[in-house]
Parts: C-alpha cells; structure tokens; sequence
C-alpha cells in the first residue's frame, strides 16, 4: 500500500483532511497530540502538488514545534542534572 496518492484530487482532499483533524485538536486539547505523525505528512503532501510554498509553511511549523519542546526538555534536564550534582556532590 502506498502512503502517498498519486492523483492530485486525492492529495489535495486529504490535506484538507488532515489540517481539519489538526485544527480540531488543537482547539479541542489546546495542543497538538498527533501520535500518529499525520503534521509530519503535510510538508511532502504539498510537495507532491508542486506547492513549495505550503510545503515550507508546513515544515517550519511543524519542526519549530518539536524544536520548542526538545529546547523545553533540555533546560529540564539541565536542572535537574544541576539539582543531582548538588546532592550528590
């Protein structure tokens, strides 16, 4: 089974799909929860349309998220890490 359609029609009524489900979740969780990746197929379905714009627009949103959560994780980590060694010595 292909992941990706073939047939533009198809392309652009599951990216209509997919933003749909994301904009529904973001209102609904006040968040973004997609355990299934479907923000990361966005970015290479619009590539498939031949519309770099959107693709761009896509990628940069999406990947600025996981940016800002693994920036998050890190100065957590480096505070903890901190609080271990003034334990630990």
């Amino acid at each position: 089974m292909d992941t990706f359609p073939h047939d533009p029609r198809t392309i652009r009524a599951r990216l209509r799909r997919y933003e749909r489900a994301l904009r529904e979740e973001q209102a609904r969780f006040d968040g973004i929860r997609d355990g299934a990746g479907t923000r990361y197929m966005l970015g290479p379905l619009y590539l498939l349309l031949g519309d770099t714009a959107g693709a761009l627009r896509s990628f940069a949103c999406n990947w600025l998220r996981v940016f800002r959560s693994l920036e998050a994780l890190a100065v957590v980590m480096r505070q903890a890490n901190r609080g271990i060694r003034e334990r630990c010595g």
